[in-house]
């Protein structure tokens, strides 16, 4: 009933348990259908989820422009939203801090993860400026990723471990994973993860 009355977290949550078929039959279609409704309503969550719908081509042909575009709404959003904060409180407060949802992050790591892995979009500076707001924020994904970007396509060994161990002691299992690999390789295999 919410759903058809078009309220915003109704028809994005409706859009998730058809994506992952949680209590109902799995249906792409419907699932994309629902993140559209909700995404109307400039919600920066549905956008995120579609965006990830043509970047990993679920239901759908991958097309990597409506995701990068779907990524930036879901961008835009959170720094319009901040933006709207500061400039309401900017007297009533000492200090102010941004809030940023967790798809604000993940929108930036897609972007530089996709600036990396696809031929017609490589970009290793916009790479880097995207896995830096995602590894410097309180996420684990982004330090492991920013971690796999200094290695790999900087070789920056000491970065790279230094952001495997900031995930790590959050008991993240692939930055962990990377860590062992990269001391192994590095000839540092009795240094502890802990």
């Amino acid at each position: 009933l919410s759903a058809m009355q078009n309220f915003t977290f109704a028809n994005n949550f409706l859009g998730y348990i058809y994506r992952t078929g949680k209590g109902v039959q799995q249906n792409y279609a419907k699932s994309k259908m629902h993140y559209e409704i909700a995404s109307r309503k400039y919600h920066a969550s549905s956008f995120y989820e579609l965006g990830s719908f043509y970047s990993n081509g679920e239901g759908v042909d991958v097309n990597i422009e409506k995701a990068i575009e779907c990524f930036l709404l879901v961008i835009k959003i959170n720094d319009e939203k901040n933006l709207e904060h500061y400039s309401r409180n900017f007297f009533k407060y000492d200090g102010l801090s941004f809030k940023f949802d967790r798809t604000y992050y993940l929108a930036y790591n897609n972007i530089g993860v996709i600036s990396l892995i696809e031929p017609s979009y490589f970009n290793i500076l916009k790479a880097e400026k995207c896995l830096k707001i995602t590894g410097f924020s309180e996420y684990c994904f982004g330090k492991n990723n920013l971690g796999v970007f200094y290695q790999f396509y900087l070789n920056k060994i000491e970065y790279a471990e230094h952001m495997y161990l900031e995930a790590s002691t959050k008991k993240f299992s692939l930055a962990q994973f990377n860590l062992g690999f990269l001391r192994e390789i590095e000839g540092k295999t009795d240094e502890s993860i802990d």
